[in-house]
């Protein structure tokens, strides 16, 4: 009986995890609350962010649960841990080989917290939450190029490892594990009656042995070296150079480039939920450090003015939760002519394309020979891709956005007409 209900809390679990995340739903916001949930992503998150918000809160039922209960949530109701288990049914540990592994977990999670105190908690990455929400984000199947599938490739590196070996990643490489656990640890000397240890101890037994040292250990000085190490490393991440106007543009509401590259977990909730398809795993543009981090391209279209889904998205705060309005006062890059690849100033040609399909009125027109030219207004553009989108230059466009690495609020008052007409919508 034990058995059965345990199975039924788990499948209801996947089931809320990915009920959100459908074609059909339409569910933004839950999408995030599914990453929030873990107190390795949302704690992380808070602390390298210096700030805390209500999405921040979604990780307190799990925090409770794990104080006074431990690991319950993994062996009860985490969707990652069922779909692994599910994957290496019948499969067996012959040779023992997770037993003897150490435990790498703990040194995710004490690594974790230092990055995290230094501002750049990279870590996150490796949170089964934010791997689960990185493959069922792909399911919204509103971009069915390759490299939208990117997000899915950890979730199936895993389900690979957990079929060579089983029970790997949730007794010895799970940070989220890892957290529970020392959570726990402050009320376990308040907890040692013979059931509690009895169930405890059957709860193990069902996910396979696991090393009694896990149970005891403890913080000592090799964990306050990781965190040493870990806020060494935040530190010397953080510190990296950026680039005023950068080649790549991020969606709205990024945290400074600095700083964004630690805060994004690659969950790709941004990729997927995009209307117009612009929103692409980077590949090296931004460096290294910025791999599968999200960035623009206006090849197929531009920011919309009308859409904000992709900062609801978000679990951490790489993309601030702004408000339509706030989105579209927000600057992500600015949009530049390049003046002998334009049709007016090198051609003399009358095409004032860019102007027309500009929403936020930044381009101008200034008298070239007689000739109606393209200026860029940069104090009122967006840097939203419409122009470059839509520019007939071939095969190279005359105007293109880069981005900015601190995008910065526009002054409402330099286009009266738009703000005025926020209220509408």
């Amino acid at each position: 009986m034990q058995q059965r209900w345990r199975l039924v809390l788990r499948i209801i679990s996947l089931i809320c995890a990915v009920l959100p995340f459908l074609p059909f739903t339409e569910w933004p916001k839950a999408m995030a609350y599914v990453e929030a949930a873990s107190p390795f992503i949302s704690l992380s998150a808070a602390l390298g962010s210096r700030t805390v918000s209500l999405i921040t809160a979604v990780c307190l039922p799990l925090v409770i649960l794990a104080v006074f209960k431990r690991r319950w949530f993994c062996w009860h109701l985490c969707p990652m841990g069922f779909l692994l288990e599910l994957a290496s049914f019948r499969c067996r540990d012959r040779r023992g080989f997770t037993a003897r592994f150490p435990n790498i977990a703990n040194w995710l999670l004490f690594l974790g917290i230092g990055m995290a105190a230094a501002g750049y908690p990279l870590l996150m990455v490796f949170d089964p939450l934010a791997i689960l929400s990185g493959f069922l984000s792909t399911w919204q199947w509103r971009n069915l190029e390759w490299f939208a599938f990117i997000p899915a490739l950890p979730f199936l590196v895993l389900i690979v490892l957990n079929i060579i070996w089983p029970n790997l990643w949730c007794q010895r490489l799970c940070p989220l594990g890892a957290t529970q656990h020392f959570l726990g640890m402050p009320l376990k000397k308040f907890n040692k009656t013979q059931t509690q240890q009895k169930t405890l101890s059957a709860d193990f037994a069902q996910e396979g042995e696991l090393n009694e040292s896990f149970c005891r250990s403890g913080v000592n000085r090799r964990y306050f070296l990781l965190v040493l190490s870990g806020g060494i490393a935040g530190l010397l991440l953080k510190s990296k150079k950026t680039i005023a106007s950068p080649a790549f543009v991020r969606p709205p509401g990024a945290v400074p480039e600095n700083v964004f590259t630690g805060l994004c977990t690659r969950c790709g909730n941004c990729v997927n939920v995009c209307p117009e398809g612009i929103i692409l795993p980077d590949f090296g543009s931004s460096g290294i450090h910025g791999l599968f981090t999200p960035v623009l391209k206006f090849d197929r279209g531009y920011c919309n003015e009308w859409c904000s889904k992709c900062v609801d998205v978000c679990p951490t705060a790489a993309l601030r939760r702004l408000s339509l309005e706030q989105k579209r006062l927000t600057a992500i890059g600015t949009a530049r002519i390049d003046k002998s690849l334009c049709l007016s100033w090198t051609n003399r040609q009358h095409c004032m394309v860019c102007q027309e399909f500009c929403p936020y009125q930044a381009i101008e027109i200034v008298q070239n020979g007689g000739v109606n030219c393209p200026e860029v207004n940069e104090a009122a553009c967006r840097g939203c891709g419409a122009c470059q989108n839509n520019c007939p230059a071939i095969p190279v466009r005359a105007i293109t956005v880069r981005g900015i690495s601190v995008q910065r609020s526009i002054n409402p008052d330099l286009q009266p007409e738009l703000s005025a007409g926020f209220d509408v919508f």
